[in-house]
Formats: C-alpha cells, sequence, structure tokens
C-alpha cells in the first residue's frame, strides 16, 4: 500500500511540474513540448459554402520499401536502451564533457586513458532516477578506482535545487555530481550534455547510463539498475558485479527508494512514455 501510494505522489508531482513519469524511464514532455501561452492560432472565419466537386481518382498508394533493416530498431529496448540507428551508439567515441557546475566529488574533464567511466544521467524531480543513487554508490564502491562514477543533471526546471538535493543525499550518493551547461535561457533539455549525450543517443528517458571503457568509447547505453549494466562494468573493471548462477546484479539492481530522498518514487523501474 506504501508504494503504491508513494507512485501515486510522484505521478501527481510529475504531472503538477509537467512531466512524464512512466514504465522505466522519466521523461520531460514539456521540456521539449511546450508551446508560448500567445502562440494560438487565430479562430478561423467560417467559408461560404462551396459546390461540392467530383471525386478525385483515387490514386494507388505507393508502398514503402522493406528492406532487411525497415523494421530494426522501431522500438527501443525494455531497459532503456538506445536505438542502435541513432547518430552516437555503442563503439563510438564517447562526446565531450561539457559540465556546468560542480556540486560534488572529483572534477572530471575528460576521459583519461585507460580508465573506465560511467556516465549516468538523472534529475532531482525523477522518482527511478533517485531510487537508483545508493545503487549506483554501492557499485562505484564495489569497483572501487577501477570506474570513475560522474552524475549528470539534466532536464532541470530550476539547477539551483540540486545543490541542496545533493547534500541531503549524504553518503548515498557517494560519487562525482555536476550539473549540465545549460546556456542563459535555454530550457533544460537544450544543455550541452542533453544534447550532446542524450539527445544524440536517442535516449528519451532517464535514469540513463553511458559507460566509456579505457579506450575512450562507448560500451553501454542503458538503465544503470539493468544486469546488462552491471555484466559490462564487471567486465571492464575486472570486477564479480553479477552472479553466474542467476544472472543477477550482486547490487540490487531494483533498489527501494529512500524514504528521506524521494517521497514519490515506486520501484525505480519504469518505461518511457516514447517520443521526446
Amino acid at each position: 500500500m506504501r508504494n503504491a501510494s508513494s507512485f501515486v505522489l510522484s505521478c501527481i508531482a510529475a504531472r503538477l511540474t509537467g512531466l512524464v513519469v512512466a514504465a522505466g524511464l522519466c521523461l520531460p514532455a514539456t521540456l521539449a513540448l511546450a508551446q508560448p501561452a500567445n502562440d494560438v492560432a487565430p479562430a478561423a472565419t467560417p467559408a461560404a459554402p462551396a459546390t461540392p466537386a467530383k471525386p478525385a481518382k483515387e490514386q494507388p498508394k505507393e508502398r514503402p520499401s522493406r528492406g532487411k533493416d525497415a523494421n530494426k530498431d522501431s522500438k527501443d529496448s525494455k531497459d532503456g536502451k538506445a536505438k542502435s540507428s541513432s547518430k552516437l551508439k555503442v563503439g563510438d567515441p564517447a562526446p565531450a564533457l561539457k559540465l556546468g557546475s560542480q556540486i560534488k566529488g572529483e572534477t572530471i574533464t575528460k576521459f583519461d586513458a585507460g580508465q573506465v567511466y560511467v556516465v549516468e544521467f538523472w534529475a532531482t524531480w525523477c522518482g527511478p532516477c533517485k531510487a537508483t543513487i545508493p545503487h549506483l554508490t554501492e557499485l562505484a564502491g564495489k569497483v572501487g578506482s577501477k570506474a570513475k562514477f560522474l552524475g549528470v543533471s539534466v532536464w532541470e526546471n530550476d539547477q539551483s535545487a540540486v545543490g541542496p538535493f545533493v547534500t541531503s543525499m549524504g553518503d548515498k550518493m557517494k560519487y562525482s555530481v555536476a550539473t549540465d551547461d545549460v546556456p542563459k535561457g535555454k530550457k533544460g533539455n537544450e544543455g550541452a550534455m542533453a544534447k550532446g549525450w542524450m539527445e544524440a543517443a536517442g535516449a528519451g528517458g532517464i535514469p540513463t547510463a553511458f559507460i566509456v571503457d579505457g579506450a575512450g568509447k562507448i560500451a553501454f547505453i542503458g538503465h544503470p539498475s539493468s544486469d546488462d549494466f552491471a555484466a559490462k562494468l564487471g567486465e571492464l573493471t575486472g570486477t564479480e558485479l553479477v552472479s553466474p548462477a542467476k544472472g543477477k546484479s550482486k547490487a540490487d539492481p531494483k533498489p527501494k527508494a529512500d524514504k528521506g530522498a524521494d517521497k514519490g518514487a515506486d520501484k525505480g523501474n519504469e518505461k518511457p512514455a516514447g517520443g521526446k
């Protein structure tokens, strides 16, 4: 009953702030779709009745080409992985880090050779993001210096809320945190990281994590609570994070929401509503 109530509160809060929370990820609909209040088309003047014309002869519809890849990548995977047809995909060089304010931990400005990185995108208003934070902290503790974790706050309506939130999390959020570099006067989804990473990869919801390998290339794009994420991170760092017998992350892949940090999160495993 408590989880159900928390989920309802999360949905209400999301709608009040103009945000969409769906099964797996959070999607900031209004940031991408909102229109100015005064941008309203004037009412059309009724036209005089016209003499109906003879219906044109229907032309045969052209059938779309259906090559072997026509339907490939038509849907995102359940764990939030980006479409492989997007500009940024696994195997590509990682984009540059263009961050705003450093909130906590080490300032990471570039990817050093031989070092593994986790770049995770989240927001203060996103329930599943908040629920995933302790899980990321646990994984960061297990891999130690073999991988550096960077949480990048994106799609924020108010970036000034990021610092107080991170402070309130304390040791539950024990890794580097920074904000996106959003140009003055622009919306949260127009930040350098939101566009250069999330939008470029076709990732329409958060939390979304990117793993950058020692060669500076993208090794994973998807949900940070998925077994695939833990498996790839374990592979690159030589750390056993997934049980071979059950295929489950040794750090709980679906952490329960922390009461102090998230009064509106559910089990931390939602899916985007689709689109941007």
